[in-house]
């Protein structure tokens, strides 16, 4: 359902500050050997706070997991860290330390908006009316167009954004952008990375199974049929501090 004006208003304010020097990482896994490489990966970074471990296995995770020092499962004892910035991904990705800190700059810079890796247009247009005929996620090339979505197959996004978004939500790869903008009244931003895609050609065909029709009714709902579009891929160098 579509945010009540005074809603949006609360949860802008909130999401209009960043005072935090350090993230958390919230990771969608079910896939012992992936989530745990990327883990690994992540604790060499300073400025990851805390990784919290989404597991979506009817598998129990082994415990090993939650031994390496920082990681939790989402859930249990994840409460008790907080952070202004939630770096949401999959399993299935892999970003330097100097990658996240470039887009973790961008954000503390923007952190109203929804800063992330893969964006998207949320539609195809014709050509004469300049309107949306087909709703569907087309990917596009960093520097090569505008994007109106960002997946969160690797985003950073305010948590007063994900404590407002509605649990079990449709369309879910690009909910949260659509989500964030529908309050914000503003685009996502995407920064030029090279990630390391570990299981690439499963998570395109988990793209193309994307529900259309439920693209276009949570845009509807959110009143973006026309979502804010941005033009600009954020290219920098975060600080010493």
């Amino acid at each position: 359902k579509r945010f009540l004006e005074g809603e949006a208003k609360i949860v802008l304010k909130r999401a209009q500050s960043a005072t935090r020097k350090r993230f958390i990482v919230r990771i969608r896994a079910s896939r012992v050997d992936l989530v745990r490489r990327v883990v690994e990966s992540l604790l060499q970074c300073q400025s990851v706070k805390q990784v919290q471990v989404d597991w979506q296995s009817p598998l129990a995770p082994p415990r090993s997991l939650f031994e390496l020092g920082r990681v939790v499962q989402s859930g249990e004892n994840s409460e008790k860290q907080r952070s202004d910035a939630i770096f949401m991904m999959d399993e299935d990705v892999l970003f330097s330390c100097n990658e996240l800190d470039r887009a973790f700059h961008v954000w503390r810079e923007n952190p109203d908006r929804v800063v992330g890796f893969f964006p998207f247009v949320h539609g195809e247009r014709d050509e004469e009316s300049d309107q949306v005929v087909n709703y569907s996620l087309q990917p596009v090339g960093l520097m090569r167009g505008g994007y109106t979505l960002i997946s969160d197959r690797a985003a950073f996004v305010h948590q007063a954004y994900v404590d407002s978004f509605p649990k079990n939500s449709h369309c879910q790869s690009v909910a949260l952008s659509i989500h964030a903008s529908a309050i914000s009244k503003k685009a996502p931003i995407a920064v030029p990375a090279q990630p390391l895609e570990l299981v690439s050609r499963q998570y395109r065909t988990q793209q193309k199974e994307t529900d259309y029709t439920c693209l276009r009714d949570w845009l509807e709902g959110h009143g973006l049929a026309e979502p804010p579009e941005e033009i600009l891929s954020y290219i920098a160098e975060p600080p010493e501090e």
